[in-house]
Formats: C-alpha cells, structure tokens, sequence
C-alpha cells in the first residue's frame, strides 16, 4: 500500500458522511420545495441516470413519499367507464384505489391496501396527493376523499374515514387534491360542508379534535403551516377567503377575501420573512405582510395589470426574497417578492417554444442550484437567481403517459431522497441514483 493509498484512506475516513435526507411528504421534509442532500449531481452522464429500479403501478396524480427505507405511493386500477381528461366535465369510472408501499433499495413490493371505488371527477384517472408518513403511521387521501391511516412496516390499516360522508359535503370537481398535513398530535386536511372547510383529526384514532370555516366549496390547496412573531398559524386558503388559525384549536385568529376562479385555490402560499405570497388560476397575485407582531397581514401589493406570477398546477418556492413558479401558460417566471416586480420570464424548461395550457414544471432547491422535473418527464438541472435561468444539464426520466390539451403530459411531483429522484406516470415508478461520482470529495462532473 503506497503513502498516497494511506493518506487518501485516512482522509476519508476523516471527512463526515454526506447527509442524506428522506421525502416524507409532498414538498419534501420542510414542506417547502427543498433537498439538502449531498454530493448528488448537477450535471448528468451522457447515457443517462442509473435506473436503480423500477415497477409498475395503476393511473395517478400523485408523487411518492420516501421514508426509513420505505417507497409509498398511492394510484388507481380501472374497471370500468371512460377517461377524457377533459377539464370541463366529470368522467365516471369504477376501480380500486390503492396504497403500496416498496423496498427502497431494491423496489419489492412490501404490502398494498386497497379499496372499491366509483368516482366522477373531472380527470379521474387517480389519487391526487402524496402520502404523509409520520413514524411508524403512513396516511394517504383518495380522490373521493377516503382518508387511511396505515402501519408502515405492515399495511395494517389502523382507521379511516370517508369526508363527505364524516362531514355532509360534496365531492369537489377536481376531487380531494389537498395534501394531508401532519401537527404534532393531529392530522389537518381540507374537508368541505358547512363549518368544517378544514378539520383536524387525532392522528391515532380519526376522531375529529375541532372543524372550522364555511366556504361554498374547499378548493385544493394545501392546509400550511407558518410561524411568525414566534407563534404557529395555520393558513388555509379556500375559493373565497384567505385565513390564519391557531393550529391546536382551529380558532380564526384572521380572515381577508382572496377569490379563486372556478374554486381553484391551488398552490400553497410562500412565507419569505414577514411576507406572505399568494397566487393561483384566476387569482390575482397578491402579497400580504405582517407588521412586527400583529397577528393578521395586510395586503402589501396586489399585480392586477398581469405582469407577476399567476401560478398554475405547481408551488412555487422563494429563494433570498425572489419568487421562483410556472404560470399557467407555462413560463417559469421569477418575480421580486417584495414589490411584486417581473424579473424574468422563460419557456426553456417547459416547452421550449411555445406557450401551452397548464404546461408545468416542479422545483425543488438543491444548495445551490435546482432540479426541475417538467410535464415531459425531464429532469433539469438549473442555476435560478434575480438574473435569470442558466441550465446546467438535463436528462430524461419516464415517458408522459396522461393525454390532456392535445399533448402527452406527466403531472405528478417527484420525490428526492437519500441520493435518488424517485418519478411516476400512469403505468411504472421509478428509482435513479443521482449520487456524484466523487474524487477526494469532489464531484467528478459526470456528462458534458
């Protein structure tokens, strides 16, 4: 063994482990669109990613969580009826839903829980959000808003509860879309009927611990949790109104109109120091701001004349006070979250040309740079600042399986955890590696 072998081999024993990070729940760990995982590529091979494994699934909107070794993702069987995926109207078809849960490390199928279902929503072709996985519990919400809690190493099914019946509300055009969110002893989700557009259930049993606000329908957005002045709230943003509740009781602490067309309160709103941005289809791009420690925002700055950021499928994320999100025609577009300045605008991760409906792209901040996986099944790797969008790389991952608009799309938000991307369509999930290659702890800069 030469000194150089010696040497080299004490180093690395000296160096820390790089930090792997697992995906619980939509958006991540923090909920907020960002991986801190280490060492993990910014540029590809030219061959493309190591496909760790893949498997085949059912129809769904809905992206994997990843925790303590576990893959879980939920997805539909059809039987029978027609899917058009037409935005205007309900499709009626029959099928199982399910919840399955895989090996991480190898993709074996560890267990799945299923149940009948009859649905008639506009693109009924799946569950829409990301399981939440909280210790040893594993919660998932299906279309027709069945909500189970599961055991993760056994797929037991510990309780659950079908919302419009619980509550005496309607199904929403779209389905149940909102993610369910975890508060310490609670489970918070949106459910709809009258007083209880959201409600918190004992995580371990289902019983409702309290339900609050009245709106003609829930939306779609996600229940959000922030802190300011040192105090949780809960925001929750219905087709009508934009709220702040104390989290452990649902009381309102505040309310202020904020309409959402055709109910599409979507994306989850952004919290950037004492500012809040909130934006939508159909929704006028507003910021409201908390002034030292009063508890309800003012409206800061409202972009009426189009020339900001109205979000469209995705949540957008704020880096160093910028807003970076897709609009609904498809522009990535970055905006100064103060003043509600248009910094930038691109189509060059999305479509590359042309402007398209809905067209998407999901972000998520890796340090110092993104990954961003479009509706085409691209992985990007990206500078994103006030100057604008320097692409690094990008690769193909899965092919778009879901025919909406005249184009072939693929709607659903990856997963990052420990060293991987983890992506779904309608047919097959897959694991690849994005572990940089490393020499004495550098990155080797694998492809171009």
């Amino acid at each position: 063994m030469t000194r150089w072998t010696v040497l080299m081999m004490c180093f690395l024993m000296w160096m820390p482990p790089a930090r792997s990070e697992d995906w619980p729940q939509w958006m991540g760990q923090r909920r907020d669109g960002t991986w801190q995982e280490e060492q993990v590529m910014t540029r590809f091979p030219k061959s493309g990613l190591e496909t760790v494994w893949q498997m085949p699934i059912g129809l769904g909107f809905a992206g994997p969580a990843v925790a303590d070794g576990r893959v879980f993702v939920t997805d539909f069987v059809k039987g029978s009826g027609t899917l058009t995926n037409n935005a205007s109207a309900r499709d009626k078809v029959t099928g199982r839903e399910r919840i399955l849960a895989f090996d991480e490390a190898t993709g074996r199928q560890l267990w799945v829980y299923e149940y009948p279902v009859s649905v008639q929503v506009s693109y009924a072709s799946g569950p829409r959000t990301t399981p939440t996985v909280d210790g040893d519990r594993v919660y998932a919400l299906g279309t027709n808003g069945h909500v189970a809690a599961l055991q993760v190493k056994t797929g037991e099914l510990l309780w659950s509860l079908d919302l419009p019946r619980a509550f005496q509300t309607e199904i929403p055009f779209w389905g149940f879309s909102s993610h369910l969110l975890i508060v310490d002893d609670l489970l918070i989700t949106l459910a709809g009927g009258d007083g209880s557009t959201v409600v918190a259930l004992d995580k371990k049993t289902g019983h409702e611990r309290w339900r609050a606000l009245s709106a003609s329908e829930p939306g779609y957005c996600p229940p959000t949790l922030v802190s300011h002045a040192g105090k949780q709230q809960l925001l929750v943003w219905h087709p009508e109104s934009i709220n702040g509740l104390e989290p452990e009781s649902g009381r309102v602490l505040w309310s202020i109109p904020l309409k959402a067309n055709a109910g599409m309160s979507l994306t989850a709103p952004q919290k950037w120091g004492d500012g809040l941005f909130v934006s939508g289809i159909g929704t006028v791009p507003t910021l409201f701001k908390w002034k030292g420690t009063e508890v309800t925002p003012q409206i800061a700055w409202q972009a009426h004349d189009g020339r900001s950021l109205s979000t469209g499928n995705s949540t957008p994320v704020v880096d160093r006070g910028v807003v970076y999100g897709v609009d609904t025609r498809g522009y990535l577009i970055a905006i100064e979250m103060e003043t509600g300045e248009l910094l930038w605008s691109t189509l060059e991760p999305t479509t590359g040309a042309r402007p398209a409906k809905y067209a998407t792209a999901f972000l998520v901040k890796n340090h110092d740079h993104y990954y961003i996986f479009n509706e085409r099944g691209d992985l990007i790797s990206a500078k994103l600042s006030r100057d604008g969008y320097r692409e690094i790389d990008r690769t193909h991952l899965i092919e778009p399986t879901t025919r909406t608009y005249n184009r072939n799309v693929v709607w659903v938000h990856p997963a990052f955890a420990n060293g991987s991307v983890f992506v779904r369509n309608d047919g097959e999930i897959k694991r690849y590696s994005l572990k940089a290659k490393t020499v004495g702890g550098a990155e080797a800069a694998p492809g171009k």
